[in-house]
Protein backbone atom coordinates (compact mmCIF):
# COMPACT_ATOMS: atom_id res chain seq x y z
CA UNK A 1 0.00 0.00 0.00
CA UNK A 2 1.52 3.33 -0.80
CA UNK A 3 4.02 4.45 1.66
CA UNK A 4 2.84 2.22 4.10
CA UNK A 5 -0.32 4.28 4.97
CA UNK A 6 -3.35 2.06 4.88
CA UNK A 7 -6.31 4.44 3.86
CA UNK A 8 -8.85 3.92 6.15
CA UNK A 9 -12.85 4.36 5.82
CA UNK A 10 -14.77 3.44 8.68
CA UNK A 11 -16.56 6.57 9.63
CA UNK A 12 -16.03 10.58 8.69
CA UNK A 13 -14.12 11.78 11.89
CA UNK A 14 -16.55 14.40 13.10
CA UNK A 15 -16.09 14.72 16.36
CA UNK A 16 -12.86 14.46 18.57
CA UNK A 17 -13.91 11.12 19.92
CA UNK A 18 -14.83 10.22 16.28
CA UNK A 19 -11.25 11.74 15.30
CA UNK A 20 -9.11 9.42 17.81
CA UNK A 21 -11.58 6.14 16.96
CA UNK A 22 -10.10 6.57 13.45
CA UNK A 23 -6.76 7.29 14.04
CA UNK A 24 -6.87 3.93 16.10
CA UNK A 25 -8.29 2.14 13.73
CA UNK A 26 -6.10 3.33 10.90
CA UNK A 27 -3.08 2.38 13.14
CA UNK A 28 -4.27 -0.92 13.51
CA UNK A 29 -4.76 -1.25 9.85
CA UNK A 30 -1.40 -0.15 9.22
CA UNK A 31 0.37 -2.23 11.77
CA UNK A 32 -1.56 -5.03 10.37
CA UNK A 33 -0.97 -4.53 7.16
CA UNK A 34 2.83 -4.45 7.59
CA UNK A 35 3.02 -7.32 10.17
CA UNK A 36 1.21 -9.57 7.49
CA UNK A 37 3.60 -8.37 5.16
CA UNK A 38 6.70 -9.46 7.06
CA UNK A 39 5.09 -12.98 8.71
CA UNK A 40 2.48 -13.68 6.79
CA UNK A 41 -0.72 -16.00 8.11
CA UNK A 42 2.12 -16.85 10.96
CA UNK A 43 1.18 -13.09 12.43
CA UNK A 44 -0.48 -12.88 15.51
CA UNK A 45 -3.00 -10.23 17.20
CA UNK A 46 0.00 -9.34 19.93
CA UNK A 47 2.46 -8.58 16.82
CA UNK A 48 -0.53 -6.59 15.10
CA UNK A 49 -0.83 -4.92 18.41
CA UNK A 50 2.88 -3.94 18.81
CA UNK A 51 2.84 -2.80 15.66
CA UNK A 52 0.41 -0.43 15.84
CA UNK A 53 1.38 0.79 18.96
CA UNK A 54 -1.68 -0.20 21.35
CA UNK A 55 -2.87 -2.93 23.44
CA UNK A 56 -3.69 -6.32 22.17
CA UNK A 57 -7.66 -5.41 23.89
CA UNK A 58 -7.32 -2.19 21.64
CA UNK A 59 -7.11 -4.60 18.50
CA UNK A 60 -10.24 -6.61 19.68
CA UNK A 61 -11.73 -3.48 20.65
CA UNK A 62 -11.84 -2.53 17.46
CA UNK A 63 -11.74 -5.62 15.13
CA UNK A 64 -13.46 -8.43 17.55
CA UNK A 65 -11.71 -11.36 16.26
CA UNK A 66 -8.79 -12.27 13.39
CA UNK A 67 -11.26 -12.79 10.49
CA UNK A 68 -12.86 -9.43 11.07
CA UNK A 69 -9.66 -7.53 10.75
CA UNK A 70 -8.18 -10.04 8.14
CA UNK A 71 -11.91 -8.84 6.16
CA UNK A 72 -11.47 -5.04 7.17
CA UNK A 73 -8.02 -5.08 5.04
CA UNK A 74 -9.25 -6.88 2.30
CA UNK A 75 -12.20 -3.59 1.90
CA UNK A 76 -9.44 -1.25 2.46
CA UNK A 77 -6.98 -2.74 -0.43
CA UNK A 78 -9.85 -3.14 -2.90
CA UNK A 79 -10.77 0.24 -2.11
CA UNK A 80 -7.33 1.42 -2.92
CA UNK A 81 -7.57 -0.86 -6.26
CA UNK A 82 -10.72 0.56 -7.22
CA UNK A 83 -9.11 4.12 -6.57
CA UNK A 84 -6.13 3.55 -8.55
CA UNK A 85 -7.64 1.73 -11.57
CA UNK A 86 -10.18 4.47 -11.54
CA UNK A 87 -7.35 7.52 -11.59
CA UNK A 88 -5.82 5.76 -14.66
CA UNK A 89 -8.85 6.17 -16.81
CA UNK A 90 -8.19 3.41 -18.90
CA UNK A 91 -10.94 4.34 -20.98
CA UNK A 92 -9.68 6.85 -22.37
CA UNK A 93 -7.18 4.63 -24.09
CA UNK A 94 -6.88 1.78 -26.40
CA UNK A 95 -6.30 -1.99 -24.82
CA UNK A 96 -2.83 -2.20 -24.93
CA UNK A 97 -2.45 1.42 -23.24
CA UNK A 98 -5.32 0.62 -20.98
CA UNK A 99 -3.38 -2.45 -19.38
CA UNK A 100 0.09 -0.70 -19.37
CA UNK A 101 -2.01 1.53 -17.20
CA UNK A 102 -3.61 -0.57 -14.65
CA UNK A 103 -0.67 -2.47 -13.87
CA UNK A 104 1.34 0.45 -13.55
CA UNK A 105 -1.60 2.43 -11.17
CA UNK A 106 -1.66 -1.15 -9.01
CA UNK A 107 2.04 -1.53 -8.48
CA UNK A 108 3.13 2.15 -7.79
Amino acid sequence: MESGRVPVRLMAPNSARQALQHRVATAVLEGAARTLAVHGSAASMNEVAAAAGVARATVYRYFPNRQALLDELALVALREADDRIRSARIDEVPAAEAISRVVRALVD
